[in-house]
């Protein structure tokens, strides 16, 4: 997956930039370490983290009593986009870009809170059997609400944090352990049901993102919309 990069970084090393060799050598040898660092992350969440995950969801949907089903899909949502490299790297994009207006760790934890309530949702949907678009429908339409009368320098900012809560922390623990409950419930389908989840990861963002927007906004009275 790191070749098109490479291939595409060495054409324009060799025509337009034209770095000295010292610099060159120092970012070949940094792309090794990244390449090997994603071989050995990619097979640790493979050989590891998915099927914990997965058995984690199906003892907890075959044992316990199904309410256990959102605390736990809350706590761990929780806990996988506090920990999501690519939330971390957003947050400090916008720390820096607003000059501390917006904090680092104010807008993980308001994010981490966002999917946290939504993934608990989401276990709640295979625990009880809830249709899916009974609750992707109104949750989109609660964003645009949201998003309507914020000020849209949040706006863009939720969009782009939804893409990175959907990273590959939260996507292979919380998916697998979705499918894992879903094998685990009778009447419930891991096709069926298993999936879904991460198109609500992505919207959770939207709305609690959107919401601080919403806040600060009346609090300072400004209204850019």
């Amino acid at each position: 997956m790191v070749l098109p990069v490479l291939a595409f970084f060495l054409l324009f090393q060799f025509f337009f930039l034209g770095y000295p060799r010292v610099t060159f050598n120092r970012i070949m040898v940094n792309l090794l370490l990244a390449t090997l660092g994603i071989f050995l992350f990619l097979g640790g969440v493979y050989m590891g983290l998915m099927p914990a995950a997965q058995s984690i969801g199906e003892y907890v949907g075959s044992n316990l009593q199904r309410w256990y089903l959102p605390l736990m899909g809350a706590v761990v949502g929780f806990l996988a986009t506090f920990a999501e490299p690519t939330v971390r790297l957003l947050s400090d994009q916008v720390d820096r870009s607003s000059s501390g207006y917006l904090p680092s760790k104010v807008l993980v934890l308001v994010i981490s809170l966002g999917v946290a309530f939504t993934v608990a949702l989401g276990m709640a949907r295979i625990a009880y059997g809830w249709d899916f678009i009974y609750i992707i429908v109104p949750g989109y339409l609660l964003a645009m609400m949201f998003m309507w009368r914020t000020s849209p320098k949040f706006v863009s900012m939720a969009f782009d944090s939804g893409g990175m809560v959907t990273g590959p922390l939260a996507v292979f623990i919380v998916m697998s352990m979705a499918i894992g409950a879903a094998s685990g419930i009778e009447g419930a389908s891991p096709i069926r049901d298993g999936f879904g989840m991460i198109a609500m990861i992505a919207l959770a963002p939207l709305k609690s993102i959107s919401a601080l927007g919403n806040h600060l906004t009346m609090k300072e009275g400004e209204y850019d919309n």
